[in-house]
C-alpha cells in the first residue's frame, strides 16, 4: 500500500468517526480523491471552462469563460499594456484550451507575456514542461511548476497505475476500456487489473470520462498527455505498446469492415469516426515514423470507406504514403488493395477524367496481377465509374458486370 493510501484511509477513518458521533456536524473537504465513505456526496472540481474550438466568441464573449478570464487577470498584473483584442483573442483562445483550463497552468503561463505575444506562447505549448515554471515562492512546491504538479500525482500512485497512466498515452484521442485493456496488459487475464486502475485513474482525475450514448469512453487532457508521453518514453516502452496499439487497431477496423453490410451506414460511421485519432496516432507511428510498416500497411486495407471519416485530402496523404512504403518495401501483396483504395478515391476527385480512367486502368492490371478477387472487384467497380463519367457506358457496363461476377 503506497502512502496516499494510508494518508486517505486515515482521514476516512477520521471524517467517518466524526460523523458517526456528531449527528450534526458536516464536514467539506477538498481531497485528490472521494473519501468513500457511506453519507459523502462528491463535488468534482472540474477545470474552469472556455470556449470550444468550434465556437465563434468576441473579446466580451470570450472573456465570459473563467479560464479565459483568469488568464486575462494574471497576464494584466504581470504586463500593464496587455489587453485582449481582436488580433490576439484567436492565440489567447489557444493557450486556454491547450492548457485545458487549468488554473496553475494559466497562472504560469500568464506571466509570460512579458516577454512574449500570445501568439509566440501558443507557438511553445509544445514544451510546456520547461515554460511553465516560476509560481510564486511561498507556495507549496508542487505548485511552482506544472511538472511539479503533475509529477506530485504521478508520484502517488501505485505501481500498477503508474503503467496504465503511461501507457496510455499510446492512444491519440479517447479510447475504450477494451482497447485500454488490450493495449495496456500483460497477460490476457489482467482486463480487471487494467479497469481497476483505470477507475482509480479516473478518480484522481487523471483520465476524463467521455460519455457516448453507446459505450463509454475515456481520454486525457493535453497535459496529461504530453506528460504520459514522456514517462512512456523514459521508460524505454514506447515501441512494445505503440506496436500493440496499431495491432489492436488493425483488429478492430477489420472487424468493423466485416460488419460493414449489415450495419447502418451512420452506425457504421459512428464507429469508425470515433477512432480516427487513434487511426492517425497508428499510422504515424507505422508510416511516419516508419515503425512497423506491414502493421501501417494492414491498417490502411482495412480502412473501408475512408471518405466517410476524414476528408478527402488526408485519405488520399495516407494511401499516398502507404502506396510509397509498399513500393519501397516491395510488398505486392499490400499493393492491390491500396491501389484499388487509392483509386476509388481518386474517382470522386477533382483530377482530369482521362486521369482517372488511367489511374482504375492500373489499379485494375496490378489487382489481376496479384490475384486479389477482392481488389479486382473494388478497382472494376471504380473504372466502372470513371468510364461512365467520360461517358462510356458500354465499357461500364462491361466492368459492373465483371465485378458483380
Amino acid at each position: 500500500m503506497c502512502s496516499s493510501d494510508l494518508v486517505i484511509g486515515a482521514a476516512a477513518q477520521l471524517v467517518d468517526a466524526i460523523v458517526r458521533a456528531c449527528a450534526e456536524v458536516r464536514i467539506v473537504a477538498t481531497s485528490r480523491e472521494a473519501l468513500n465513505l457511506p453519507a459523502e456526496s462528491v463535488h468534482r472540481v472540474g477545470s474552469l471552462p472556455f470556449p470550444a474550438p468550434t465556437a465563434n466568441v468576441t473579446v466580451d464573449e470570450a472573456l465570459e469563460y473563467g479560464a479565459v478570464r483568469l488568464f486575462a487577470e494574471r497576464a494584466k498584473a504581470a504586463s500593464e499594456t496587455f489587453e485582449i483584442g481582436a488580433a490576439n483573442l484567436e492565440h489567447v483562445l489557444a493557450i486556454c484550451r491547450r492548457l485545458d483550463g487549468i488554473p496553475l497552468a494559466l497562472e504560469l503561463a500568464a506571466p509570460k507575456l512579458a516577454m512574449l505575444t500570445p501568439a509566440q506562447l501558443a507557438e511553445r505549448l509544445h514544451e510546456r514542461f520547461r515554460i511553465l515554471t516560476g509560481g510564486s515562492r511561498v507556495a507549496l512546491p508542487r505548485q511552482q511548476t506544472l511538472r511539479a504538479l503533475i509529477d506530485w500525482s504521478y508520484d502517488l500512485l501505485s505501481e500498477c497505475e503508474q503503467t496504465v497512466f503511461r501507457r496510455l498515452a499510446a492512444f491519440g484521442g479517447s479510447w475504450t476500456l477494451d482497447a485500454a485493456a488490450a493495449v495496456c496488459a500483460d497477460a490476457p487475464d489482467e482486463s480487471w487489473a487494467i479497469l481497476e486502475a483505470l477507475t482509480s485513474l479516473v478518480g484522481k482525475s487523471l483520465v476524463v470520462v467521455v460519455d457516448e450514448d453507446e459505450e463509454r469512453r475515456y481520454t486525457f487532457m493535453e497535459s496529461t498527455r504530453a506528460y504520459a508521453e514522456e514517462r512512456l518514453e523514459q521508460t524505454g516502452e514506447r515501441a512494445a505498446i505503440s506496436d500493440k496499439h496499431a495491432d489492436f487497431f488493425v483488429s478492430r477496423m477489420r472487424a468493423l469492415r466485416a460488419v460493414w453490410d449489415a450495419m447502418e451506414d451512420r452506425a457504421w460511421q459512428r464507429s469508425v469516426a470515433a477512432e480516427i485519432d487513434n487511426l492517425r496516432s497508428a499510422l504515424d507511428w507505422t508510416l511516419v515514423q516508419k515503425r512497423g510498416a506491414p502493421r501501417g500497411l494492414a491498417l490502411l486495407e482495412e480502412l473501408h470507406r475512408p471518405r466517410l471519416i476524414m476528408q478527402p485530402g488526408e485519405a488520399l496523404h495516407w494511401f499516398e504514403l502507404g502506396l510509397q512504403t509498399a513500393r519501397e518495401s516491395s510488398d505486392e501483396l499490400s499493393l492491390a488493395p491500396l491501389l484499388a483504395s487509392y483509386a476509388a478515391l481518386r474517382s470522386v476527385g477533382s483530377d482530369p477524367i482521362e486521369e482517372r480512367i488511367a489511374g482504375a486502368d492500373s489499379a485494375v492490371a496490378n489487382a489481376r496481377k496479384s490475384g486479389d478477387r477482392r481488389a479486382l472487384a473494388r478497382a472494376v467497380t471504380t473504372l466502372g465509374f470513371c468510364l461512365r463519367s467520360a461517358g462510356r457506358l458500354d465499357a461500364a457496363e462491361a466492368c459492373f458486370a465483371e465485378a458483380l461476377e
